[in-house]
């Protein structure tokens, strides 16, 4: 039984693995029912701020992807590669 369990739970983490990883901000000074869109650049990858009361009914709509706070980004190689235009 103990090994069935386990299974399911490792198929579990690899589905959890294979979702898009979308990452957020919570601030106090956006305005309830609003989720500001912050694209992507050169030291920061895209991700989305909201209010902190709104955090958790997002959070149950969007079931598809993986959520990470933005402190938790760690750059990779590619993501510190500057542009050609800024050399």
């Amino acid at each position: 039984m103990n090994e069935i369990l386990e299974g399911i739970l490792k198929m579990m983490a690899a589905l959890e693995a294979m979702k898009p990883t979308f990452f957020y901000a919570t601030q106090d000074s956006v305005p309830r029912g609003q989720v500001l869109y912050c694209d992507k650049t050169e030291y920061a990858p895209r991700f989305f701020v909201c209010h902190p009361d709104d955090f958790e009914r997002l959070r149950s709509e969007m079931v598809t992807v993986r959520l990470v706070h933005i402190r938790e980004y760690v750059p990779t190689l590619d993501d510190l590669r500057l542009p050609l235009s800024k050399i």
